[in-house]
């Protein structure tokens, strides 16, 4: 196969310096690239800058070539906007300390980044630009035009598999993966010019016990404010492992050991002591 790593790389480069002019930043730093194939690598990725490494400053770009050779230009700059976004974000809450940077990566620049992601799939020509979105519009997403009320569609259907039941066990990891999906879909919406609640009866797809934070956390998603993004965000995360750890008990024990009303006393941070009160019994 013949590499085209040099026309990659200047389709990225060129990417990049739409994107400054996009974002209204001439000041973002230049970058390395990192290359690897998902036709022979086993990676989760299109593209990503790891955040330990933007905090130091090391301003790697780690790049799967295949979307070179599956996408169209509109999904692959829309792929590019999101990373520079990480790298925007960044640069702009580098002075926090790196837990408190770490969280903020986590969740508002992943909200933030699904945000610019979608207006240049939409075809904003800036940031600033004004826009009236018709969810009967279309978009090109991978290789095929879609409606964006479809391409809304097909995420809230992502975020269904969000709180799915597993019976792995549960672990932050999965979770950190998960609600990636949720705030890539409050990133969307919030290019649509409606608020959540014209969404209302997709929220179904969320337990009851946690929609109600699912809203909060998108009012200040919207509104940046960071502390509260982290709070709501954290108290998502206790309540999805907190449903995990009960399936994974419910799983080794029957109702006559364990009953219904102990089982839901059981969370996350409490189950070791839970546990040895069970293998006792």
């Amino acid at each position: 196969m013949k590499d085209n790593t040099f026309l990659y790389e200047s389709i990225i480069k060129q990417c990049f310096k739409n994107f400054k002019l996009f974002s209204g930043n001439s000041t973002l730093p230049n970058f390395g690239i990192k290359w690897y194939d998902s036709d022979k690598d086993e990676i989760d990725f299109y593209a990503s800058f790891d955040a330990p490494m933007l905090y130091k400053k090391n301003y790697i770009l780690k790049v799967d070539k295949s979307i070179f050779r599956k996408y169209k230009n509109e999904k692959i700059s829309s792929i590019l906007y999101h990373e520079f976004i990480h790298l925007s974000d960044a640069l702009e809450f580098g002075n926090k300390d790196f837990n408190e940077f770490k969280y903020i990566m986590t969740t508002y620049s992943e909200y933030h980044a699904a945000k610019i992601e979608m207006m240049k799939l939409i075809g904003l020509s800036s940031i600033d630009e004004k826009h009236d979105i018709d969810l009967k519009g279309n978009i090109i997403y991978h290789s095929a035009r879609i409606s964006i009320a479809d391409f809304i569609e097909q995420n809230f259907n992502k975020c269904n598999n969000f709180f799915r039941i597993r019976d792995n066990n549960p672990i932050p990891e999965n979770f950190v993966k998960d609600m990636r999906f949720t705030l890539y879909l409050l990133g969307y919406i919030s290019i649509t010019n409606v608020t959540i609640n014209k969404y209302k009866y997709k929220i179904k797809i969320f337990p009851e016990d946690i929609k109600g934070i699912i809203f909060k956390l998108f009012e200040v998603l919207n509104t940046k404010n960071l502390e509260k993004c982290i709070e709501y965000y954290n108290e998502i995360k206790d309540y999805y492992l907190d449903v995990q750890m009960r399936i994974s008990y419910r799983n080794d024990f029957t109702v006559d050991q364990l009953s219904d009303e102990d089982l839901l006393k059981i969370t996350h941070k409490n189950h070791k002591e839970i546990a040895d009160t069970l293998i006792k019994y």
